[in-house]
This record gives structure tokens, sequence and C-alpha cells, in this order.
């Protein structure tokens, strides 16, 4: 076994540190500087995920033929990973269409869906008296 190669070792850190900037995929050489709106959208649809996950984990079971709240948070959070990852995405010629690429991720049957458990919901709900 002493003449085996080993593999290098990789570590997860470089020691170089990234000067505020990140590379995009497709991107190639450019890098963007984190402090850019991409990078920002990223991360609001990260925390809204994560906000969606604890709603779900604490939803109660869904009534017989009611909608099913915590299915629909799961597969919204699911969509919004699609939508963050869409997000950090070039377009071919390296000319950015972020906002197209997350609205992609939310094709019209899944906007239909999540409408159709809305009027549900809301159907359920006493009049509304105030609008705040």
């Amino acid at each position: 076994l002493a003449d085996v190669k080993r593999p290098s070792e990789s570590k997860v850190y470089t020691r170089k540190g990234d000067g505020g900037r990140a590379r995009l995929v497709g991107s190639r050489d450019a890098e963007t500087p984190k402090h850019s709106a991409v990078f920002e959208a990223v991360g609001d649809v990260d925390e809204l995920g994560v906000k969606l996950g604890l709603a779900a984990f604490h939803a109660p079971e869904a009534p017989e033929g009611g909608v099913d709240v915590k299915a629909r948070l799961l597969r919204t959070q699911a969509l919004l990973l699609d939508a963050g990852a869409a997000l950090t995405v070039l377009e071919s010629g390296g000319k950015g269409a972020y906002a197209r690429a997350a609205r992609d991720a939310f094709d019209d049957a899944e906007i239909a869906d999540l409408e159709r458990e809305v009027d549900a919901l809301d159907a359920a709900l006493p009049p509304l008296r105030n609008f705040v």
C-alpha cells in the first residue's frame, strides 16, 4: 500500500479570501461583487425559504377535504430553492437574466395551484370588514 498514490488533501478553505466578490454560474472569469443586487436577492429568497420551513414545521395537519397548508409551504419552499439557484445563473454571452430565470422557476400550473389554494383558504375566513 505504500506504493499507492494518495489523492491530495482537499481543504474547505484557501486562506486567500474572496475580496468580496464571487463568480456566478456561467461567468467563467468574471466576478460579481457580493454587495450586488443578485446576491441580495439570493439572500432574500433563502431567508423566505427558511421562514416557510419554520411555518411548515408548525402547521397543523390538513383538515379532511381542506387545503394542506403544510404541503403547500413545503412545495413553495422547494420552488424557492430552484428560484434562488436560477438567480445565480448567467445566460450564455455573459448577460444576466435574473428576473426571467427566477420567474421561470414558477410555471403557470404551479401559480394556478397556489391561487386555488389561497382562494380555498380565503373562503373559509369570516368576511373582511376592514383592510389594513
